[in-house]
């Protein structure tokens, strides 16, 4: 496939910073952006959604009790019972 494209202002700018940083030519750049691209959005949905929500604070990690789920009844009312 033949592409035409035209880049102008800051596309250009970094267009030709990415040439020489890499000493690319402009196809082999093109195909590895391409590649990069494809990878980003081929990624998962749902893996994307997680790092989104874990950059926003939204979703985090820890430790505890494995069975927390199963058993928080019972721990809960062994902790209140503590407190008083």
């Amino acid at each position: 496939m033949r592409i035409n494209a035209r880049l102008e202002g800051e596309s250009e700018r970094k267009f030709r910073e990415i040439l020489e940083m890499t000493h690319r030519t402009q196809t082999d750049a093109i195909k590895e952006a391409i590649a990069a691209y494809h990878r980003d959005l081929t990624r998962g949905k749902t893996d994307h959604a997680a790092k989104t929500l874990e950059a926003c604070g939204f979703v985090g990690s820890g430790a505890g009790n494995p069975n927390l789920s199963r058993d928080y009844k019972k721990l809960l009312g062994r902790h209140i019972r503590r407190k008083t």
